[in-house]
């Protein structure tokens, strides 16, 4: 499904999802639930990427392919906002539930190496 951020312009990883430009694409039932309940514009449609759906792309001039690797989720620096930290926390597999009455620092604290 394609997924519109509700900040214009985003880009980023959220609950390990890749948004460029604001929009991103998942097929994931917890991501797109997470969504709906942030305000993120959900589409009915699920959109088609410029590549075909083999999990390759194709180089234009040299006509190689290469394999799309998944992109790495990016810790958020130390001052990063409440926000930032809970979907960092999402995306390295803790639930909503272990980060319900946390803060910023803790949340930090619970996912620190």
């Amino acid at each position: 499904m394609r997924v519109t951020t509700p900040v214009k312009g985003f880009t980023g990883i959220v609950v390990g999802v890749q948004f460029t430009d604001g929009a991103g694409d998942t097929d994931s039932p917890t991501a797109l639930a997470y969504f709906r309940r942030h305000g993120y514009t959900v589409s009915g449609e699920e959109h088609t990427p410029d590549s075909d759906d083999s999990g390759t792309t194709e180089d234009a001039e040299t006509g190689d392919e290469e394999t799309e690797e998944e992109t790495p989720v990016v810790k958020p620096a130390g001052n990063a906002s409440k926000q930032a930290w809970y979907e960092y926390a999402l995306a390295t597999g803790l639930s909503e539930d272990d980060l319900e009455g946390l803060d910023r620092n803790e949340i930090r604290d619970l996912v620190a190496e």
